[in-house]
């Protein structure tokens, strides 16, 4: 439903090597053919993967296919879970 919005209104894709979604991918998280199906696409193994969500049923099944994944309540969680993976410095390290 947001797709075209985040895609043409947001240009949000344009920060990503890939953008993936269950439309295009055929299938809902958590199942687990979701994560098999964005590692296939990527041509990436589930090691090179870091998975953020709201959902402890969607985080549990990205683990099981062996993807590292992490449960955020909102941009302050994800913002510290990135910091912490090394991947986003925190405003006072700038």
């Amino acid at each position: 439903m947001h797709w075209e919005r985040n895609a043409q209104d947001l240009e949000l894709f344009t920060h990503f090597e890939a953008a993936l979604s269950s439309h295009l991918l055929g299938c809902h998280k958590p199942d687990p053919v979701i994560y098999q199906r964005a590692l296939a696409t990527l041509h990436v193994g589930p090691d090179a993967v870091l998975f953020f969500d709201d959902v402890d049923a969607n985080v549990e099944a990205a683990r099981a296919v062996g993807i590292r994944a992490f449960r955020v309540a909102g941009i302050t969680e994800l913002r510290a879970c990135l910091s912490a993976e090394g991947l986003l410095q925190d405003s006072a390290g700038m």
